[in-house]
């Protein structure tokens, strides 16, 4: 059985962070996980000079913020015909190559038997369903396939990574990376 987490950017006081970005809204394009084709290009601000910078950056998106040798690294897995990699530009500060890694292709892995959780409408079915607190998610690794990033509909703030993945991700030195047990999970 495959383990999943939740990638998220991490930084400490010393560690570069993006505080406000603005980019024209692709909610349409993010929510139905299809590639977006004619973008504006996304302008970044910095939060202080002289910072270290990681491969992963906190900024205000839910997309991923990565950094050129990381979207290289994930351009050479088999699931990089599931990724876009959008370029950032920097307002007023010299900085290194970051990109939004947007998943599209979304994989519709929700597990509806194995996870514990209750909905809006205890009876509704299939689209209907809305789920109102969430105490164990499961992901169906079959719905999944080969693919060990991803993101889900319903869940498209997050990005889910295969445990071991992402594991090796931090033992190749990335930087900024934290995985998160998906809820009602032990870490």
């Amino acid at each position: 059985m495959t383990d999943y987490s939740i990638i998220l950017p991490f930084a400490s006081e010393t560690d570069q962070i993006i505080t406000q970005l603005v980019w024209e809204s692709h909610d349409v394009e993010r929510t139905r996980g299809i590639p977006i084709k004619e973008f504006t290009q996304p302008i970044a601000q910095l939060a202080k000079n002289k910072m270290a910078f990681r491969d992963l950056i906190i900024s205000p998106l839910p997309q991923l913020i990565v950094s050129e040798r990381l979207k290289d690294y994930l351009n050479a897995t088999d699931d990089a015909t599931h990724f876009q990699f959008i370029p950032l530009s920097f307002k007023g500060k010299k900085a290194p190559s970051y990109f939004i890694l947007r998943c599209f292709d979304l994989a519709d892995a929700f597990d509806w038997d194995r996870s514990k959780y209750e909905l809006f409408v205890p009876d509704a079915k299939g689209d209907e369903r809305t789920i109102r607190r969430l105490e164990l998610m499961v992901i169906d690794e079959k719905k999944v396939g080969t693919r060990k990033l991803f993101t889900m509909p319903d869940h498209t703030a997050y990005h889910f990574i295969e445990k071991t993945f992402g594991e090796q991700l931090i033992a190749e030195g990335f930087t900024g990376i934290r995985l998160l047990p998906l809820k009602g999970q032990i870490a």
